[in-house]
């Protein structure tokens, strides 16, 4: 019998998920996460053989409904209260050589560096980097391809231009480990700081807990923050609509860690 010894939790993983992502992509993900190459093809042809046919993709797609099911944590990175979205001394987020960027198909996706997918909408570009020196926050503006780059900083353009940034960081830093009422607590201390006008809710993400922030003045602008075991994610927006809610909504783990990057 084919998969007898696939590991439960892989193949469990792969099953729900290959209907959002298609095996290529999550074999591709797991080999580079170091999961034992083995190990994956066990996986995949435990759900390949059992789960593929005609009748069982009805089922599989039925049930996924378009949202992404794996229940692992899905983490959202704060910011600088003084300076969102940019290095302490002012630069831009460190960018890449222009080939590292993706480009988003209809079933494409984006791999951050901890461990995370990220679903790319149609056209749009994903350029990834890192905020700080020690490259321990991800910064990934996302964008339609085309856009001129000296947009990105400007967040008050984010609605009409349609870009996103997600920032990604480590829950852990030297005074403890970061949970979502402390985000809560510092998010509201800074719009009341900066004098915004503005409305927060609470949600769930994939099962984690979150909430959003909508803000009206001095521009509009929503933000999303989700905690989960090792990073925390936050992703900024011109507006909670169809586009930041979807690409919200696409965010899972693979493989977490909270290993900076090289």
């Amino acid at each position: 019998m084919y998969g007898a010894m696939a590991d439960k939790e892989l193949v469990k993983y792969v099953r729900e998920n290959v209907g959002q992502y298609g095996l290529s992509a999550i074999k591709a993900q797991l080999l580079r996460d170091g999961v034992d190459p083995e190990a994956v093809d066990d996986a995949i042809s435990e759900v390949s053989g059992a789960d593929l046919n005609p009748r069982s993709n009805v089922t599989t797609y039925a049930l996924l409904g378009g949202v992404v099911l794996l229940i692992v944590a899905v983490f959202f990175a704060i910011q600088s209260p003084t300076s969102p979205g940019q290095s302490k001394d002012g630069d831009p987020p460190e960018r890449p050589p222009e080939d590292e960027t993706v480009v988003g198909t209809r079933d494409s996706a984006f791999h951050g560096h901890y461990g995370y997918i990220l679903k790319l909408p149609a056209g749009y570009v994903a350029n990834p980097g890192f905020q700080d020196a020690g490259k321990s926050v991800e910064v990934v503006h996302l964008f339609p391809k085309g856009t001129s780059p000296t947009h990105l900083s400007h967040e008050g353009l984010y609605g009409d231009l349609g870009i996103l940034r997600l920032e990604v960081s480590p829950r852990r830093v030297p005074q403890g480990f970061i949970g979502i009422d402390l985000i809560k607590a510092w998010a509201a201390q800074k719009l009341v700081q900066e004098k915004a006008t503005f409305t927060s809710r609470q949600l769930l993400v994939n099962g984690m807990p979150a909430f959003i922030t909508m803000v009206e003045k001095p521009f509009k602008s929503a933000t999303a923050y989700v905690i989960g075991q090792k990073v925390r994610y936050t992703l900024v927006g011109g507006e909670e609509n169809e586009l930041f809610n979807n690409v919200l909504s696409s965010l899972v783990e693979v493989s977490p860690h909270d290993r900076p990057g090289s």
